[in-house]
């Protein structure tokens, strides 16, 4: 059986796929995207003070590519700064080992 691959942009869709048999690995897998985007929230906002006080969301959007393989390796995360339009692509740092 081959494993799905999902590209998730929302918590509609995290809904749409966990299942009782993915739950934990997919729980590890979004906070380690989750883990990407705060440390990208941290530098644009340290880049950018008059941005403190927006809302994470408010200044870069969230996606990440997740395989329902049994494993906890996210393919990567996408970040997209609102304010330039410039997106960042964060691999999985485990990919090469």
């Amino acid at each position: 059986m081959q494993n799905k691959k999902y590209h998730i942009k929302s918590f509609k869709e995290v809904c749409n796929v966990v299942t009782e048999e993915n739950i934990s690995n997919l729980l590890i897998d979004i906070a380690h995207g989750l883990s990407i985007y705060v440390a990208a929230i941290k530098e644009i906002k340290e880049k950018n003070p008059k941005l403190i006080k927006k809302n994470n969301w408010d200044i870069i959007k969230f996606e990440f590519e997740w395989i329902d393989d049994n494993k906890n390796d996210i393919l990567g995360v996408k970040v997209t700064n609102t304010q330039t339009g410039e997106t960042n692509y964060y691999p999985n740092p485990n990919e090469n080992n």
